[in-house]
């Protein structure tokens, strides 16, 4: 009987043993996403792009600036822009000091966290770094090919001189003195009259004609009487 009763607690004993863990469970890992992670300070949270600026970006940052960014998730980080004053402007991660124009190029912030400080004096332009792949630039715009010359024009003909004036006529020799029945007349009219008063008067005209010179009468209807 007292057999049976130690060999009953032993049993209890063994299973309680095999039943409690020797050691606990280790903890999950850590893990966040970009809706989780947040900015304590004035450092500038931009979550469309998974990206955090220092202060007042993209203008200067100021003087006495703290500002802690937790909960980041564990993804490479990139600095976008980097230029803090190289001695005392520290952006930290995983206790790694990042100034100057040295920022973070792929390490992942084994604790989701970033730290920002600067100190009382002078600022610089500051940072932006992003724990996710930015999209490209688009490329530039093509430009416009010059224009095509255009083709030569071909020569102009030369232009021929103009003909040369005509010889100006000699002059007409003078008219011999005239006789007391005879008249002169320079225009086609004044022959006209000349003529039509001798027909008139019933006498015979004669027309004197100098060398070179011409003349040619129409037939013209006479103008009528005067009153």
């Amino acid at each position: 009987r007292n057999c049976a009763q130690l060999l009953r607690s032993f049993a209890t004993v063994m299973s309680v043993w095999v039943a409690s863990p020797s050691t606990p469970p280790p903890p999950p890992a850590f893990t966040a996403t970009m809706s989780e992670a947040q900015v304590d300070g004035p450092c500038v949270l931009d979550r469309a792009s998974f990206c955090v600026m220092s202060p007042h970006w993209p203008l200067s940052y100021g003087n006495g600036e703290v500002c802690t960014i937790y909960n980041v998730e564990l993804s490479p980080v990139f600095a976008i822009a980097f230029e803090t004053e190289a001695c005392c402007d520290v952006l930290t991660i995983n206790g790694e000091h990042y100034r100057g124009r040295n920022g973070p190029a792929g390490v992942v912030a084994a604790d989701g966290t970033l730290q920002w400080l600067s100190d009382g004096t002078t600022g610089g332009p500051g940072w932006k770094v992003c724990w996710r792949p930015q999209p490209s630039p688009p490329p530039p715009s093509p430009t416009s090919p010059p224009p095509s010359p255009a083709p030569p024009q071909p020569p102009a003909p030369p232009t021929s001189p103009p003909p040369p004036s005509p010889p100006s006529p000699p002059p007409l020799p003078p008219l011999p003195p005239l006789g007391p029945n005879e008249a002169s007349a320079a225009t086609e009219n004044e022959l006209r009259n000349l003529i039509r008063k001798a027909v008139s008067e019933g006498r015979e005209a004669h027309i004197f004609v100098a060398p070179g010179a011409h003349i040619m009468l129409g037939s013209t209807p006479s103008p009528p009487p005067s009153p």
